[in-house]
């Protein structure tokens, strides 16, 4: 032991570079590697079904996110558990908007931060806004760890604007979210909802229109464990 460290001094002394890395950010990979592979060993058991949100953000002309709400509500939704993707889609190409896209993602990063959002963040750069948002709600995530539910946001003004991008590419993206088999969420007048530091009272009510194998009596109930709501009931 003494001549090892003898010898550890003697390099140090010398000014030899440390290249062997961190020991415990490699076995942090490794464990998540292995993480990942046994999620995929079979389908999620109905009971252990959870909300895997995919939040896509609409970002305003600073590139910073226009509905923070929409964090807020994620939070509330699974009270810092499960898997968190926070994507938004800016329209150009990658070469002339590549600042633009790292900009945007560092805007979420720490609006995600400030609202404790314990997830992932990334921008993406397309050539169409509704086929960016068709690749975010295809390939996101990596392997077990994808999303299962979208959270869009609703096309406010929509009746008032004479360009008919802003209905065309919410009902775009509502078909493609269909298709793809995932469940979609779009909360109406986000900016009323709830900080996090606020106490709810009253019913949360639930309109049984269609039987979607019990997801809206799930959502509702995920909300009461959260101490904005906890205070509230379920009414059918």
């Amino acid at each position: 032991i003494a001549i090892a460290f003898g010898l550890y001094k003697y390099i140090e002394y010398k000014g030899a570079e440390k290249e062997w890395g961190d020991g415990i950010r490699g076995m942090a990979m490794t464990a998540a590697r292995f993480a990942l592979l046994r999620l995929e060993e079979g389908p999620p058991h109905v009971k252990n079904w959870r909300p895997q949100v995919l939040i896509l953000l609409k970002l305003n002309k600073d590139l910073e996110p226009k509905y923070k709400k929409m964090l807020t509500f994620s939070t509330q939704l699974k009270a810092g558990k499960g898997l968190t993707l926070v994507t938004s889609v800016l329209q150009g190409a990658i070469d002339d908007r590549y600042a633009d896209a790292q900009a945007a993602q560092q805007a979420v990063t720490q609006a995600m931060k400030k609202e404790k959002v314990k997830g992932f963040s990334e921008v993406l750069v397309s050539r169409s806004i509704t086929t960016g948002l068709d690749h975010l709600i295809q390939t996101s995530g990596v392997g077990g760890l994808r999303h299962n539910t979208v959270l869009l946001g609703w096309p406010y003004g929509w009746r008032h604007e004479e360009d008919t991008k802003s209905y065309k590419t919410f009902i775009d993206t509502l078909r493609n979210i269909s298709s793809s088999q995932l469940a979609c969420l779009i909360p109406k007048g986000i900016e009323v909802f709830p900080e996090n530091n606020e106490k709810m009272q009253g019913t949360i009510d639930i309109w049984w229109i269609v039987h979607d194998g019990g997801l809206l009596m799930l959502l509702p109930f995920l909300l009461t464990q959260h101490k904005v709501w906890k205070n509230c009931s379920m009414r059918i």
